[in-house]
Protein backbone atom coordinates (compact mmCIF):
# COMPACT_ATOMS: atom_id res chain seq x y z
CA UNK A 1 0.00 0.00 0.00
CA UNK A 2 2.87 2.27 0.75
CA UNK A 3 4.08 2.18 -2.86
CA UNK A 4 0.70 3.54 -3.97
CA UNK A 5 1.57 6.86 -2.38
CA UNK A 6 5.26 6.78 -3.10
CA UNK A 7 6.58 9.92 -4.74
CA UNK A 8 9.90 9.65 -6.52
CA UNK A 9 11.82 12.88 -6.55
CA UNK A 10 14.39 13.80 -9.11
CA UNK A 11 15.57 17.24 -8.15
CA UNK A 12 17.61 18.39 -11.09
CA UNK A 13 20.35 20.91 -10.61
CA UNK A 14 18.68 24.27 -10.44
CA UNK A 15 19.81 26.34 -13.39
CA UNK A 16 19.01 30.00 -13.36
CA UNK A 17 18.45 31.85 -16.59
CA UNK A 18 18.54 35.60 -16.33
CA UNK A 19 15.50 36.85 -18.14
CA UNK A 20 14.32 40.41 -18.37
CA UNK A 21 10.54 40.86 -18.04
CA UNK A 22 9.81 44.11 -19.93
CA UNK A 23 6.37 44.12 -18.31
CA UNK A 24 7.83 45.33 -15.06
CA UNK A 25 9.47 48.49 -16.31
CA UNK A 26 6.56 50.64 -15.15
CA UNK A 27 6.71 49.04 -11.69
CA UNK A 28 10.34 49.76 -10.84
CA UNK A 29 11.12 50.38 -7.20
CA UNK A 30 14.15 50.48 -4.94
CA UNK A 31 13.60 46.94 -3.64
CA UNK A 32 10.91 44.86 -5.32
CA UNK A 33 8.42 42.94 -3.23
CA UNK A 34 9.34 39.38 -2.36
CA UNK A 35 6.90 37.62 -4.68
CA UNK A 36 7.48 34.47 -6.69
CA UNK A 37 5.76 33.54 -9.91
CA UNK A 38 4.76 29.87 -9.72
CA UNK A 39 3.64 27.49 -12.46
CA UNK A 40 3.11 23.73 -12.60
CA UNK A 41 2.63 21.25 -15.45
CA UNK A 42 2.03 17.50 -15.31
CA UNK A 43 3.06 15.08 -18.07
CA UNK A 44 2.80 11.35 -18.64
CA UNK A 45 5.59 9.21 -17.29
CA UNK A 46 6.66 5.69 -18.25
CA UNK A 47 5.44 4.44 -14.88
CA UNK A 48 1.91 4.91 -13.60
CA UNK A 49 2.74 8.18 -11.98
CA UNK A 50 3.11 11.60 -13.54
CA UNK A 51 6.15 13.71 -14.26
CA UNK A 52 5.71 17.19 -12.81
CA UNK A 53 7.62 20.37 -13.55
CA UNK A 54 7.45 23.25 -11.09
CA UNK A 55 8.50 26.62 -12.56
CA UNK A 56 9.31 29.69 -10.48
CA UNK A 57 10.62 33.18 -11.03
CA UNK A 58 11.64 36.04 -8.77
CA UNK A 59 13.36 39.39 -9.08
CA UNK A 60 17.03 39.32 -8.36
CA UNK A 61 16.81 42.62 -6.47
CA UNK A 62 14.02 41.32 -4.21
CA UNK A 63 16.43 39.25 -2.10
CA UNK A 64 18.26 40.48 0.97
CA UNK A 65 22.01 40.04 0.49
CA UNK A 66 24.85 39.60 2.97
CA UNK A 67 28.54 39.96 2.22
CA UNK A 68 30.79 36.92 2.34
CA UNK A 69 34.24 36.02 0.99
CA UNK A 70 32.86 35.50 -2.54
CA UNK A 71 30.74 38.63 -2.80
CA UNK A 72 27.16 39.18 -1.71
CA UNK A 73 24.83 36.22 -1.28
CA UNK A 74 21.07 36.03 -0.98
CA UNK A 75 18.94 32.92 -0.88
CA UNK A 76 15.40 31.60 -0.89
CA UNK A 77 14.52 28.85 1.54
CA UNK A 78 11.68 26.94 -0.12
CA UNK A 79 9.49 24.25 1.44
CA UNK A 80 7.25 22.01 -0.66
CA UNK A 81 4.53 19.89 0.93
CA UNK A 82 2.26 17.45 -0.86
CA UNK A 83 -0.86 16.32 1.02
CA UNK A 84 -3.45 13.76 -0.03
CA UNK A 85 -6.92 15.20 -0.60
CA UNK A 86 -8.39 11.83 0.31
CA UNK A 87 -6.80 11.21 3.69
CA UNK A 88 -5.14 14.56 4.55
CA UNK A 89 -1.90 12.62 5.05
CA UNK A 90 1.38 14.30 4.13
CA UNK A 91 2.88 12.51 1.16
CA UNK A 92 6.01 14.62 0.94
CA UNK A 93 7.74 17.39 2.82
CA UNK A 94 10.92 18.76 1.26
CA UNK A 95 13.06 21.79 2.07
CA UNK A 96 15.78 23.19 -0.12
CA UNK A 97 17.82 26.34 -0.58
CA UNK A 98 18.09 28.47 -3.73
CA UNK A 99 21.19 30.70 -3.49
CA UNK A 100 22.07 33.75 -5.55
CA UNK A 101 25.56 35.29 -5.56
CA UNK A 102 26.28 38.79 -6.92
CA UNK A 103 29.42 40.89 -6.91
CA UNK A 104 27.72 44.19 -6.11
CA UNK A 105 24.26 44.99 -4.71
CA UNK A 106 24.28 48.68 -5.66
CA UNK A 107 23.91 47.97 -9.38
CA UNK A 108 21.17 45.33 -9.21
CA UNK A 109 18.58 45.85 -11.91
CA UNK A 110 15.12 45.82 -10.27
CA UNK A 111 13.70 44.57 -13.60
CA UNK A 112 15.87 41.46 -13.85
CA UNK A 113 14.04 38.21 -13.10
CA UNK A 114 15.55 34.79 -12.55
CA UNK A 115 13.73 31.69 -13.70
CA UNK A 116 14.19 28.20 -12.28
CA UNK A 117 12.59 24.80 -12.50
CA UNK A 118 12.30 21.68 -10.36
CA UNK A 119 11.45 18.22 -11.73
CA UNK A 120 9.70 15.49 -9.77
CA UNK A 121 7.52 12.41 -10.08
CA UNK A 122 4.16 12.47 -8.32
CA UNK A 123 1.62 9.73 -7.72
CA UNK A 124 -1.48 10.00 -9.87
CA UNK A 125 -3.96 10.99 -7.19
CA UNK A 126 -5.66 14.13 -5.94
CA UNK A 127 -3.30 16.18 -3.77
CA UNK A 128 -2.62 19.67 -2.54
CA UNK A 129 0.77 21.28 -3.11
CA UNK A 130 1.88 24.02 -0.73
CA UNK A 131 4.98 26.07 -1.52
CA UNK A 132 6.37 28.40 1.15
CA UNK A 133 9.31 30.63 0.24
CA UNK A 134 11.28 32.74 2.73
CA UNK A 135 13.98 35.37 2.18
CA UNK A 136 16.86 33.77 4.10
CA UNK A 137 18.31 37.02 5.43
CA UNK A 138 14.98 38.70 6.23
CA UNK A 139 12.54 36.05 7.35
CA UNK A 140 9.71 38.54 7.70
CA UNK A 141 9.55 38.46 3.89
CA UNK A 142 7.66 35.35 2.83
CA UNK A 143 5.55 34.13 -0.06
CA UNK A 144 3.07 31.22 0.08
CA UNK A 145 1.43 29.51 -2.88
CA UNK A 146 -1.08 26.65 -2.71
CA UNK A 147 -2.60 24.73 -5.60
CA UNK A 148 -4.55 21.56 -6.20
CA UNK A 149 -3.02 18.76 -8.25
CA UNK A 150 -5.91 16.91 -9.80
CA UNK A 151 -5.86 13.28 -10.80
CA UNK A 152 -4.58 13.03 -14.37
CA UNK A 153 -4.70 9.58 -15.93
CA UNK A 154 -2.68 9.74 -19.12
CA UNK A 155 -2.78 5.93 -19.55
CA UNK A 156 -6.12 5.14 -21.19
CA UNK A 157 -7.75 4.24 -24.50
CA UNK A 158 -8.92 7.82 -25.08
CA UNK A 159 -6.96 10.85 -26.26
CA UNK A 160 -5.59 12.96 -23.42
CA UNK A 161 -3.57 16.18 -23.19
CA UNK A 162 -0.94 17.17 -20.65
CA UNK A 163 -1.04 20.48 -18.84
CA UNK A 164 -0.05 23.46 -20.96
CA UNK A 165 3.27 25.10 -20.18
CA UNK A 166 3.24 28.84 -20.86
CA UNK A 167 6.60 30.20 -21.97
CA UNK A 168 8.25 33.57 -22.42
CA UNK A 169 10.19 32.28 -25.40
CA UNK A 170 10.90 29.04 -27.26
CA UNK A 171 14.08 28.55 -29.26
CA UNK A 172 15.97 25.73 -30.92
CA UNK A 173 18.52 24.13 -28.60
CA UNK A 174 22.07 24.92 -29.63
CA UNK A 175 24.47 22.05 -30.24
CA UNK A 176 25.87 20.94 -26.88
CA UNK A 177 23.72 23.52 -25.12
CA UNK A 178 21.11 21.33 -23.40
CA UNK A 179 19.88 22.63 -20.06
CA UNK A 180 17.10 22.07 -17.57
CA UNK A 181 14.60 23.83 -19.88
CA UNK A 182 15.38 21.62 -22.90
CA UNK A 183 12.56 19.44 -24.23
CA UNK A 184 13.50 17.50 -27.33
CA UNK A 185 15.07 19.99 -29.73
CA UNK A 186 13.69 23.12 -28.02
CA UNK A 187 14.54 25.25 -25.02
CA UNK A 188 11.19 26.12 -23.43
CA UNK A 189 11.82 29.13 -21.15
CA UNK A 190 8.83 29.13 -18.79
CA UNK A 191 6.70 32.11 -17.84
CA UNK A 192 5.68 31.00 -14.33
CA UNK A 193 3.54 34.06 -13.61
CA UNK A 194 1.57 33.69 -16.84
CA UNK A 195 1.74 37.47 -17.37
CA UNK A 196 2.30 38.96 -20.82
CA UNK A 197 2.27 42.57 -22.03
CA UNK A 198 2.74 44.81 -25.05
CA UNK A 199 6.47 44.35 -24.46
CA UNK A 200 6.08 40.57 -24.32
CA UNK A 201 3.30 40.19 -26.90
CA UNK A 202 3.73 36.58 -27.97
CA UNK A 203 2.23 33.74 -26.01
CA UNK A 204 4.45 30.68 -26.36
CA UNK A 205 3.07 27.29 -25.36
CA UNK A 206 4.07 23.65 -25.07
CA UNK A 207 1.94 20.57 -24.39
CA UNK A 208 1.85 16.88 -25.19
CA UNK A 209 -0.94 14.74 -26.64
CA UNK A 210 -1.25 11.03 -25.80
CA UNK A 211 -3.12 7.89 -26.95
CA UNK A 212 -3.70 9.13 -30.48
CA UNK A 213 -3.64 5.70 -32.13
CA UNK A 214 -6.02 4.23 -29.55
CA UNK A 215 -8.39 7.17 -29.40
CA UNK A 216 -8.75 8.14 -33.07
CA UNK A 217 -10.00 6.10 -36.00
CA UNK A 218 -9.05 7.50 -39.36
CA UNK A 219 -5.97 9.04 -40.85
CA UNK A 220 -6.06 12.63 -39.56
CA UNK A 221 -6.88 14.74 -36.53
CA UNK A 222 -7.13 18.46 -35.81
CA UNK A 223 -5.38 20.56 -33.16
CA UNK A 224 -7.14 23.79 -32.22
CA UNK A 225 -5.71 26.47 -29.94
CA UNK A 226 -8.29 29.05 -28.87
CA UNK A 227 -7.99 32.12 -26.67
CA UNK A 228 -11.17 32.83 -24.69
CA UNK A 229 -11.93 35.80 -22.47
CA UNK A 230 -13.62 35.42 -19.09
CA UNK A 231 -17.01 36.12 -20.65
CA UNK A 232 -16.63 33.03 -22.80
CA UNK A 233 -15.99 34.99 -25.99
CA UNK A 234 -13.54 33.44 -28.45
CA UNK A 235 -11.07 36.21 -29.28
CA UNK A 236 -8.46 34.27 -31.27
CA UNK A 237 -8.15 30.80 -32.70
CA UNK A 238 -5.86 28.77 -34.92
CA UNK A 239 -6.01 25.17 -35.98
CA UNK A 240 -4.07 22.67 -38.02
CA UNK A 241 -4.85 19.23 -39.38
CA UNK A 242 -2.18 16.59 -38.83
CA UNK A 243 -1.69 13.05 -40.15
CA UNK A 244 -2.23 10.29 -37.61
CA UNK A 245 1.18 8.63 -37.41
CA UNK A 246 2.40 8.23 -33.83
CA UNK A 247 0.87 7.31 -30.48
CA UNK A 248 1.76 10.72 -29.06
CA UNK A 249 2.71 14.16 -30.32
CA UNK A 250 4.22 17.40 -29.06
CA UNK A 251 2.58 20.75 -29.72
CA UNK A 252 4.91 23.76 -29.66
CA UNK A 253 3.85 27.17 -30.91
CA UNK A 254 3.24 30.84 -30.40
CA UNK A 255 0.29 33.21 -30.73
CA UNK A 256 0.53 36.95 -31.36
CA UNK A 257 -1.64 38.47 -28.60
CA UNK A 258 -0.63 42.12 -29.13
CA UNK A 259 -4.17 43.07 -30.19
CA UNK A 260 -5.77 41.86 -26.95
CA UNK A 261 -7.17 44.31 -24.43
CA UNK A 262 -5.87 44.13 -20.87
CA UNK A 263 -7.47 41.28 -18.97
CA UNK A 264 -7.42 37.63 -18.00
CA UNK A 265 -7.79 35.04 -20.75
CA UNK A 266 -7.74 31.26 -21.13
CA UNK A 267 -5.74 29.27 -23.68
CA UNK A 268 -7.87 26.24 -24.60
CA UNK A 269 -6.07 23.44 -26.47
CA UNK A 270 -8.47 21.03 -28.14
CA UNK A 271 -8.13 17.81 -30.15
CA UNK A 272 -10.75 16.77 -32.73
CA UNK A 273 -10.99 13.62 -34.80
CA UNK A 274 -11.47 13.61 -38.56
CA UNK A 275 -15.25 13.98 -38.23
CA UNK A 276 -14.93 17.10 -36.06
CA UNK A 277 -15.84 15.42 -32.75
CA UNK A 278 -14.08 16.90 -29.71
CA UNK A 279 -11.88 14.31 -27.99
CA UNK A 280 -9.95 16.14 -25.29
CA UNK A 281 -8.92 19.59 -24.14
CA UNK A 282 -6.58 21.31 -21.69
CA UNK A 283 -6.89 24.88 -20.44
CA UNK A 284 -4.46 27.39 -18.94
CA UNK A 285 -5.26 30.95 -17.83
CA UNK A 286 -2.94 33.89 -18.49
CA UNK A 287 -3.01 37.66 -18.08
CA UNK A 288 -2.31 40.27 -20.73
CA UNK A 289 -1.52 43.93 -20.00
CA UNK A 290 -1.88 46.20 -23.01
CA UNK A 291 0.41 49.17 -22.39
CA UNK A 292 -0.57 50.93 -25.62
CA UNK A 293 -3.04 53.84 -25.41
CA UNK A 294 -6.61 52.92 -26.30
CA UNK A 295 -7.75 53.82 -29.79
CA UNK A 296 -9.89 56.92 -30.10
CA UNK A 297 -11.25 55.93 -33.48
CA UNK A 298 -14.97 56.39 -34.06
CA UNK A 299 -17.20 53.35 -34.43
CA UNK A 300 -17.39 52.28 -38.05
CA UNK A 301 -21.12 51.74 -37.87
CA UNK A 302 -23.63 54.59 -37.95
CA UNK A 303 -26.51 52.26 -37.12
CA UNK A 304 -28.39 52.77 -33.86
CA UNK A 305 -28.14 49.91 -31.39
CA UNK A 306 -31.75 48.86 -32.05
CA UNK A 307 -31.26 48.94 -35.84
CA UNK A 308 -28.06 46.91 -35.62
CA UNK A 309 -29.66 44.38 -33.28
CA UNK A 310 -32.75 44.04 -35.46
CA UNK A 311 -30.59 43.51 -38.55
CA UNK A 312 -28.75 40.70 -36.73
CA UNK A 313 -32.01 39.07 -35.64
CA UNK A 314 -33.59 39.29 -39.08
CA UNK A 315 -30.71 37.22 -40.36
CA UNK A 316 -32.07 34.24 -38.42
CA UNK A 317 -34.99 31.87 -38.97
CA UNK A 318 -37.97 31.68 -36.61
CA UNK A 319 -36.56 28.38 -35.29
CA UNK A 320 -33.25 30.10 -34.56
CA UNK A 321 -35.02 32.86 -32.64
CA UNK A 322 -37.06 30.32 -30.68
CA UNK A 323 -33.86 28.52 -29.74
CA UNK A 324 -32.20 31.79 -28.71
CA UNK A 325 -35.11 32.67 -26.45
CA UNK A 326 -35.22 29.15 -24.99
CA UNK A 327 -31.62 29.61 -23.83
CA UNK A 328 -32.63 32.82 -22.01
CA UNK A 329 -34.44 30.84 -19.32
CA UNK A 330 -31.91 32.04 -16.73
CA UNK A 331 -32.64 35.76 -17.25
CA UNK A 332 -36.13 35.99 -18.76
CA UNK A 333 -38.95 36.87 -16.36
CA UNK A 334 -42.18 34.88 -16.15
CA UNK A 335 -44.11 37.65 -17.88
CA UNK A 336 -41.50 37.76 -20.67
CA UNK A 337 -41.81 34.02 -21.20
CA UNK A 338 -45.60 34.33 -21.44
CA UNK A 339 -45.28 37.26 -23.85
CA UNK A 340 -42.88 35.42 -26.15
CA UNK A 341 -45.32 32.50 -26.46
CA UNK A 342 -47.77 34.94 -28.07
CA UNK A 343 -45.36 35.86 -30.91
CA UNK A 344 -46.56 34.27 -34.15
CA UNK A 345 -44.17 35.28 -36.92
CA UNK A 346 -40.65 36.46 -37.67
CA UNK A 347 -41.50 40.17 -37.32
CA UNK A 348 -43.10 39.78 -33.89
CA UNK A 349 -40.22 37.63 -32.62
CA UNK A 350 -37.59 40.11 -33.85
CA UNK A 351 -39.48 43.00 -32.27
CA UNK A 352 -39.79 41.15 -28.96
CA UNK A 353 -36.12 40.10 -28.80
CA UNK A 354 -34.90 43.56 -29.87
CA UNK A 355 -36.80 45.08 -26.94
CA UNK A 356 -35.67 42.24 -24.61
CA UNK A 357 -31.98 42.81 -25.29
CA UNK A 358 -32.17 46.62 -25.39
CA UNK A 359 -33.50 46.68 -21.82
CA UNK A 360 -30.40 44.76 -20.75
CA UNK A 361 -27.77 46.55 -22.86
CA UNK A 362 -24.77 47.06 -20.56
CA UNK A 363 -23.34 49.90 -22.69
CA UNK A 364 -26.06 51.84 -24.57
CA UNK A 365 -23.47 54.32 -25.90
CA UNK A 366 -22.23 51.76 -28.44
CA UNK A 367 -24.26 50.27 -31.31
CA UNK A 368 -23.25 46.72 -30.34
CA UNK A 369 -25.22 45.04 -27.54
CA UNK A 370 -22.37 43.74 -25.40
CA UNK A 371 -24.69 42.00 -22.93
CA UNK A 372 -26.24 39.87 -25.67
CA UNK A 373 -22.82 39.11 -27.16
CA UNK A 374 -21.59 37.91 -23.78
CA UNK A 375 -24.66 35.84 -23.04
CA UNK A 376 -24.73 34.10 -26.41
CA UNK A 377 -20.97 33.48 -26.30
CA UNK A 378 -21.35 31.79 -22.94
CA UNK A 379 -24.30 29.81 -24.26
CA UNK A 380 -22.22 28.66 -27.23
CA UNK A 381 -19.33 27.75 -24.93
CA UNK A 382 -21.72 25.67 -22.82
CA UNK A 383 -22.44 23.38 -25.79
CA UNK A 384 -19.33 21.38 -24.94
CA UNK A 385 -21.42 20.05 -22.04
CA UNK A 386 -24.31 18.83 -24.20
CA UNK A 387 -25.27 15.17 -23.72
CA UNK A 388 -27.90 13.04 -25.37
CA UNK A 389 -30.94 15.16 -26.21
CA UNK A 390 -30.00 17.83 -23.68
CA UNK A 391 -28.37 20.97 -25.02
CA UNK A 392 -25.35 22.45 -23.31
CA UNK A 393 -27.22 25.39 -21.76
CA UNK A 394 -29.69 22.94 -20.20
CA UNK A 395 -26.94 21.12 -18.28
CA UNK A 396 -25.81 22.13 -14.81
CA UNK A 397 -22.33 22.95 -16.03
CA UNK A 398 -23.74 24.93 -18.96
CA UNK A 399 -26.06 26.90 -16.67
CA UNK A 400 -23.11 27.74 -14.43
CA UNK A 401 -21.04 28.95 -17.40
CA UNK A 402 -23.91 31.15 -18.60
CA UNK A 403 -24.61 32.67 -15.19
CA UNK A 404 -21.08 33.11 -13.87
CA UNK A 405 -18.71 32.80 -16.84
CA UNK A 406 -15.72 30.50 -17.31
CA UNK A 407 -14.20 29.41 -13.98
CA UNK A 408 -10.74 30.61 -13.02
CA UNK A 409 -9.61 27.02 -12.43
CA UNK A 410 -10.88 23.48 -13.09
CA UNK A 411 -10.06 20.41 -11.01
CA UNK A 412 -11.08 17.32 -13.00
CA UNK A 413 -11.13 14.00 -11.17
CA UNK A 414 -11.46 10.98 -13.45
CA UNK A 415 -13.20 7.82 -12.34
CA UNK A 416 -11.01 5.66 -10.15
CA UNK A 417 -9.52 5.46 -6.70
CA UNK A 418 -12.98 4.57 -5.37
CA UNK A 419 -14.60 7.79 -6.59
CA UNK A 420 -17.09 8.74 -9.26
CA UNK A 421 -15.80 11.19 -11.89
CA UNK A 422 -16.29 14.75 -10.73
CA UNK A 423 -15.12 18.32 -11.35
CA UNK A 424 -14.51 21.23 -9.01
CA UNK A 425 -14.78 24.69 -10.54
CA UNK A 426 -13.16 27.66 -8.77
CA UNK A 427 -14.30 31.27 -9.12
CA UNK A 428 -11.86 33.40 -7.15
CA UNK A 429 -13.56 36.78 -7.68
CA UNK A 430 -17.14 35.71 -6.97
CA UNK A 431 -18.41 36.31 -3.42
CA UNK A 432 -14.83 36.29 -2.18
CA UNK A 433 -14.13 32.93 -3.84
CA UNK A 434 -16.56 30.06 -4.42
CA UNK A 435 -16.54 26.52 -5.79
CA UNK A 436 -19.00 24.42 -7.77
CA UNK A 437 -18.80 20.62 -7.60
CA UNK A 438 -20.26 18.52 -10.43
CA UNK A 439 -20.32 14.72 -10.44
CA UNK A 440 -21.47 11.87 -12.68
CA UNK A 441 -23.04 9.64 -10.05
CA UNK A 442 -24.41 6.14 -10.38
CA UNK A 443 -22.40 5.34 -13.48
CA UNK A 444 -24.18 7.99 -15.52
CA UNK A 445 -22.57 10.26 -18.09
CA UNK A 446 -24.22 13.53 -17.08
CA UNK A 447 -22.48 15.72 -14.56
CA UNK A 448 -24.91 17.24 -12.04
CA UNK A 449 -24.26 20.00 -9.52
CA UNK A 450 -23.98 18.38 -6.09
CA UNK A 451 -22.47 21.24 -4.06
CA UNK A 452 -21.45 24.89 -4.20
CA UNK A 453 -20.28 27.47 -1.70
CA UNK A 454 -22.17 30.16 -3.66
CA UNK A 455 -24.88 31.56 -1.40
CA UNK A 456 -27.61 31.13 -4.03
CA UNK A 457 -26.71 27.61 -5.15
CA UNK A 458 -27.19 24.05 -3.86
CA UNK A 459 -25.04 23.35 -0.82
CA UNK A 460 -24.14 19.93 0.53
CA UNK A 461 -21.01 19.96 2.62
CA UNK A 462 -21.06 16.15 2.74
CA UNK A 463 -20.58 15.99 -1.03
CA UNK A 464 -17.37 14.00 -0.76
CA UNK A 465 -19.38 11.07 0.60
CA UNK A 466 -21.56 11.15 -2.52
CA UNK A 467 -18.67 10.76 -4.95
CA UNK A 468 -17.31 7.73 -3.12
CA UNK A 469 -18.37 4.58 -4.91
Amino acid sequence: MKSKFMILFRFATVIFIIFLFPLQETLAQEKPNFILGIGVSQYRNKLENNYLELYYSYKEASLTYKKNERGFEGAINMSITLSSNESDSVLLSKKFRIPRLVTDTTSLDPQKSLVGMLNMFVANLSQTMSIESIDEHDQSRTHTYTLNLETKNFFSDSVSISDIELASTIRKTQSGGKNIFTKGIYDIIPNPSGIYSSNLPRLYYYYEVYNLLKGISGEKYTVNNTIIDLNGLQVQSNEKTKPLVNESSVEVGQIDISSLESGIYVLDAQIYDGSGSALSNSMKPFRYINLKPASTASPVSDLSSSDLLASQLYGKTEEDLDEEFASLVYIATRSERRAYKKTKDLDSKVKFLTNFWEKRDSNPTTPQNEYRDQYLARSEFSERYASGLKKGWQSDRGRTIIKYGIPDEYDRQAAGMGEAPHEIWHYYNLQGGVIFVFAALGGGQEYRLIHSTHRSELQDFQWMEKVKK
